[in-house]
């Protein structure tokens, strides 16, 4: 019997220390591009371009934005509210959405499930770090998740990695796509954060 996605999404699930992070972002990143060719990147969270040289060097098509202005020498990118950006662009010229959030990426993924349409069988994924576990928890739901989810933002405290996983696929429904692959990675550290990768070809 054919596995559902979101078991899928747990038998892919791998624990990892803080101190091997880049690594298993690095991995999902590059599962992202072996999915999507050509490869056209909107990095959402750039950060100190770690991800940009280690899974994106090659990228056919590549923006960035993040909150800290670029100096002269560094590579050129977007300086501002990603979520702007995102209301912004032609989101169909990105088949890939890396959202390398601290915190909560889910009113990213809101945003591009509202404005990117999707070609029938087109490639295309999703690469997030979700920050939001904690919260969770102690029964606080970013209200974009609980939007997708179908819950109260406010809910008693429950399995907060169950409800990411049901984030996840809640997406690819509202945005039309067909989840091929869900990778995912957690740290065992206080923070919890959680790495996810979700291949997917449009509906």
């Amino acid at each position: 019997m054919k596995s559902s996605p979101l078991a899928t999404l747990k038998n892919n699930t791998q624990r990892f220390n803080a101190k091997h992070a880049v690594d298993a972002k690095t991995t999902l990143r590059l599962k992202a591009a072996a999915w999507c060719q050509p490869l056209n990147v909107f990095e959402g969270f750039y950060g100190s371009g770690e991800m940009r040289k280690r899974a994106w060097s090659n990228a056919d098509y590549w923006v960035g934005c993040d909150t800290e202005p670029w100096k002269a020498g560094q590579e050129p990118r977007l300086v501002g509210d990603n979520r702007i950006a995102l209301r912004s662009l032609d989101l169909g010229r990105f088949n890939v959405f890396d959202l390398d959030a601290f915190g909560s990426p889910w009113d990213q993924l809101l945003i591009i499930s509202e404005r990117r349409q999707w070609d029938m069988g087109e490639h295309g994924s999703i690469v997030i770090t979700d920050g939001t576990s904690m919260n969770l928890r102690l029964g606080s739901v970013p209200k974009s998740l609980a939007q997708l989810v179908g819950v109260s933002s406010r809910r008693s405290s429950g399995n907060g990695l169950e409800l990411q996983s049901q984030g996840l696929l809640a997406w690819c429904e509202v945005s039309h796509v067909r989840p091929v692959d869900i990778f995912s990675a957690r740290g065992d550290t206080c923070a919890v954060m959680k790495y996810s990768c979700v291949n997917f070809e449009g509906l």
